[in-house]
């Protein structure tokens, strides 16, 4: 699952997880916590706070996209040449 890979939080609770049960058990856990949280936040309609197993949530994978070009490109058309 992505969560493991990019939220240091979740990616402990696997670990703690895994060294008492299957992988396929551990991916099903980890995967059930989120669908707690939306479930007891739908009715209520309050935002999320942001905290996993009572751990604030930081992503630390950077985003991808947009890609910077390297060397920057110009965008306007090139200027005619007398």
């Amino acid at each position: 699952m992505r969560a493991i890979r990019c939220f240091p939080a979740i990616r402990t609770f696997y670990r703690a997880t895994a060294r008492r049960k299957p992988p396929t058990i551990v991916r099903a856990l980890v995967a059930k916590e989120p669908a707690w949280i939306v479930y007891f936040m739908l009715p209520t309609q309050k935002p999320f706070n942001g905290r996993f197993e009572g751990q604030p949530l930081r992503r630390t994978k950077t985003p991808q996209w947009p890609r910077l070009v390297n060397p920057p490109v110009e965008l306007a058309p090139p200027a005619p040449q007398a």
